[in-house]
């Protein structure tokens, strides 16, 4: 029996999606207020098995990469055999909308993508929460003391999507990853929820059951720096941004009253269960 991840808010399962799909691009006219929205095209990716898109993004020669998760093996637009459980799947498509290339990363276990960014030399950052041990794509052993509670996993990779290299971060108990950021002077910046105390890739003590946890790496994956923030309940971190005099914004969801590095109370009369935007400026 495979166990499942811990999160609150969203459980780490086998996806249901039966295929990967860009529905739908739009144009948009430049009248207002009246805008028509024609459709130009639409695609349809995917195996015989399960496959979740989590992510589609622009790329530099025009095209376009569509990142998710997928429990397939070899079939339909599924050229690489499946890791695991559930890898990573990439898809990279022309700016028509036609398949370049896909490819397949994983473990043996769960491998769950969450981000996807383009860098400057024209490869990709990618990244999500992995279950799995050294086995297929991964290099480095889980850092959690149960292998089913999950890191973060972070992959470079070439323009052509080759990898580079990959890493594997954590503590003693769960990590899961929401966004891998590049950062100004070339490293990384991952952001996501963490429940480990100081254990691991961890070097600050956490500060309630789940925190904000933010791993700055350098160029070749070293871990630079961490951080921990949040206040005494749950605090889950869905974004990071990087200012132009290169702070960093954080945001999330918080169900944490005024306490830890959380300054105000909670909006909410019902906050230990449906929680509050939290944004932290660092």
């Amino acid at each position: 029996m495979k166990h499942v991840l811990p999160f609150s808010n969203r459980p780490f399962k086998i996806p249901t999606w039966r295929d990967l799909a860009l529905l739908v691009f739009f144009s948009l006219t430049a009248i207002y207020p009246v805008a028509a929205q024609n459709k130009i095209w639409d695609k349809t990716f995917g195996s015989n098995g399960s496959d979740e898109l989590t992510l589609a993004i622009p790329t530099q020669d025009g095209g376009y990469l569509l990142g998710g998760t997928s429990s397939s093996g070899v079939s339909g637009d599924k050229t690489q055999v499946g890791r695991g459980d559930v890898d990573y799947w990439l898809v990279k498509l022309k700016a028509d909308g036609s398949k370049m290339w896909d490819k397949t990363f994983g473990g043996k276990d769960y491998d769950v993508l969450t981000s996807v960014y383009q860098t400057s030399d024209g490869g990709y950052i990618i990244g999500g929460t992995s279950q799995s041990g050294i086995s297929g794509d991964k290099s480095e052993n889980f850092k959690n003391q149960f292998s089913f509670y999950g890191d973060y996993w972070v992959l470079k990779l070439d323009a052509e999507g080759n990898k580079v290299w990959d890493k594997t971060i954590g503590g003693s108990s769960y990590e899961r990853l929401a966004a891998v950021l590049p950062t100004k002077d070339g490293g990384y910046l991952l952001g996501g929820t963490s429940s480990s105390g100081i254990s691991g890739d961890k070097s600050e003590v956490n500060k309630g059951r789940e925190d904000y946890w933010v791993v700055k790496l350098h160029a070749d994956g070293k871990v630079e720096w961490d951080k921990t923030l949040g206040g005494a309940e749950n605090d889950q971190l869905n974004s990071v941004l990087q200012t132009q005099n290169g702070d960093y914004v954080l945001g999330g969801t918080s169900t944490s009253g005024a306490s830890g590095d959380k300054s105000e109370k909670s909006r909410d009369k019902n906050s230990s269960f449906t929680g509050d935007y939290w944004q932290d400026r660092s």
